[in-house]
């Protein structure tokens, strides 16, 4: 990746499933958030669920901290709790010095529960 101006940019052309880059997360929020979905939900009795009370926001380590998500992403983040670490994997063919973009994969999502 090319960083420029707090945007990573594609260094080459990545195609459908190429791995943009690995990072792990720290566990004090820096100047860099990046939402995690958290693996317990609890409903409130009368509020709606803010994007807070779903998500709890993390700082990435290293180029990964400048990958913003985006309407129209070009990269999926994986997310493996386990180790702490998050994975870019293309989602659509990506050019050189085209930004890159994300949103959570939807597997992000499985282990949630609701009550």
């Amino acid at each position: 990746m090319i960083i420029k101006n707090d945007t990573a940019y594609a260094d080459k052309d990545y195609q459908i499933k190429d791995v943009i880059c690995t990072s792990k997360w720290l566990d004090t929020i820096g100047d860099k958030t990046f939402p995690l979905p958290k693996l317990d939900l609890e409903i409130g009795d009368k509020q709606a669920i803010s994007t807070d009370d779903m998500f709890t926001f993390v700082s990435l380590i290293g180029e990964a901290k400048n990958i913003k998500s985006g309407p129209k992403p070009n990269t999926d983040a994986y997310i493996d709790f386990d180790s702490q670490t998050i994975t870019f994997l293309a989602n659509k063919n990506i050019k050189e010095s085209e930004e890159i973009t994300y949103t959570l994969h939807p597997s992000c999502f499985n282990n949630v529960k609701i009550r």
